[in-house]
């Protein structure tokens, strides 16, 4: 019987190669170069047995194959693998060393190859949501910081892998400069290279999502709350109050997105957007009625009106980047649904409002200070989110503000009741609650809105925090009579 694969002695090649060079460099070459020589026959190998069993004009198929391989189908991942065993085992190299970040043999010639080269066990590490190439180096996010990694990758396999990425969305041209894809196991990539970059620095940013599915029990447990607020917690959801969470990225703002909603009506119908599969909805609220939908950019425009004829009882908007997906939760809220929720990048409480209305004007259009007031009153609450700057994995509430608007004297204003005193690890409470608050909660749970009043007058009498109300320069507003024009005094 003819062996499967051509017969190959890796030391008697790696004695011919050392003879070509100096002793000098004799040592080294065991430990550092032995992996690489295997790695390339094993490549040269496979690329002739396709040669011999395909036609030229199969060339787009092994292109192919190899693409789906880097993303991380299983099928031609598995069809490499394969392969990969049984020319190691036909050449007696199963024992053969490897890089020590890689888990086996099999899976260093893979990736090293085929796969996403030292990327791979940052794939294996759950708990590390963000990975990095510049140039040659490799960096993981590791308990909230950037560390440089071992293992280095060629220029050729940038390009590959930069190019099957790229090559993975038919929308996407490989002479953009930046271009941002998913993998088939759900990470964001984004590269950037060319023109945006300084010479030899071409980028690639991987983002693993986690988003951790916490109750508020959880979330006290990691000190991100305090625990004496929970009742508080529990009581705004059953009121029904419309809640944004800021903050930087990885400040928990998804995290405790998703912790509030599980604690919804499991029998409510829900519209779930994103830009991003962040938050799995269908895996944390496997029952409930819930649409999710993924719509990014002029995609979520098309969205409004169906977002009315879907019948939801609430709309979350998690992580919107433009005013195309905050469009959709103040077209919502402005119609008459409560439970909404959304995140939003952003570094000061008082400029809400405006930031939001800014968005939306400058993808639609329209009179900015009609909008800021629809926004007003379009939320409620602003929970604001941050990481510790020593300790960055440790996630914190910094602040809750109440969101009100003055239908009256026209005034838009954010009113404390809770903050986080760094120096003490430790939160204070002030009480009060608005009419929009009151009247939301008086009609959807009384009993919640009286436990959320109570929870907050015992806090208050036992961690006081002095009264805190922004009213920022865009807080005036006026309604000019019989015309219905908006403006909007000392923005």
């Amino acid at each position: 019987m003819e062996p499967l694969v051509e017969e190959f002695c890796l030391d008697e090649y790696l004695s011919e190669y050392k003879n070509q060079i100096s002793r000098s460099m004799a040592g080294a070459l065991d430990t550092n170069t032995r992996f690489e020589i295997l790695c390339d026959k094993v490549k040269s190998y496979l690329d002739q047995e396709w040669e011999r069993e395909h036609s030229r004009n199969n060339s787009e198929v092994l292109v192919e194959r190899q693409k789906k391989a880097i993303l991380g189908y299983a099928a031609e991942v598995n069809y490499y693998k394969d392969k990969i065993r049984e020319y190691l085992k036909a050449n007696n190299l199963e024992s053969e060393d490897y890089p020590p970040w890689y888990q086996h043999l099999v899976d260093a010639i893979f990736h090293q190859n085929w796969g996403i080269a030292g990327i791979e066990p940052w794939m294996r590490m759950p708990e590390s949501s963000s990975a990095k190439i510049i140039g040659e180096r490799i960096y993981f996010l590791i308990n909230g910081k950037m560390e440089l990694q071992p293992q280095k990758i060629s220029p050729r396999r940038f390009e590959q892998l930069r190019r099957a990425l790229i090559m993975s969305n038919t929308s996407k041209r490989l002479d953009d400069n930046y271009t941002e894809v998913y993998m088939v196991t759900g990470e964001r990539v984004i590269i950037y290279t060319g023109n945006l970059v300084a010479e030899g620095q071409s980028t690639i940013v991987f983002r693993k999502y986690i988003v951790e599915a916490l109750t508020f029990e959880e979330q006290a447990r990691h000190h991100t709350i305090p625990k004496c607020l929970i009742p508080a917690l529990e009581a705004m959801v059953k009121m029904g109050v419309r809640i944004a969470f800021t903050g930087p990225v990885r400040s928990g703002k998804s995290t405790m997105l998703t912790t509030f909603q599980m604690y919804e009506d499991k029998s409510l119908e829900g519209l779930f957007i994103q830009t991003d599969p962040e938050i799995r909805i269908n895996e944390i609220m496997p029952g409930a009625p819930i649409m999710s939908l993924i719509a990014d950019g002029e995609e979520a425009s098309a969205l409004p009106q169906k977002v009315v004829r879907s019948d939801a009882d609430y709309v979350v908007v998690a992580e919107g980047r433009d005013g195309y997906a905050y469009n959709l939760i103040i077209e919502s809220a402005n119609k008459g649904t409560i439970r909404n929720k959304t995140t939003l990048h952003l570094s000061d409480v008082e400029d809400f409002a405006y930031d939001l209305a800014n968005k939306i004007v400058s993808v639609y259009g329209g009179n900015l200070d009609y909008q800021i007031v629809r926004v007003a009153k379009s939320f409620d609450y602003i929970f604001e989110m941050v990481q510790l700057p020593s300790q960055k994995n440790e996630k914190r509430l910094k602040s809750i503000y109440e969101l009100r608007y003055d239908r009256c004297t026209h005034e838009i204003s954010y009113h404390r009741i809770c903050q986080y005193d760094h120096s003490t690890d430790s939160w204070g409470f002030y009480h009060c609650v608005g009419e929009k608050v009151k009247e939301i909660g008086g009609f959807e749970n009384p009993v919640a809105l009286q436990v959320f009043e109570n929870t907050l007058k015992e806090l208050y009498k036992n961690y006081p925090i002095e009264q805190r109300v922004l009213r920022p320069v865009y807080s005036s507003v006026n309604y000019n009579s019989g015309k219905g024009e908006k403006n909007v005094q000392n923005h």
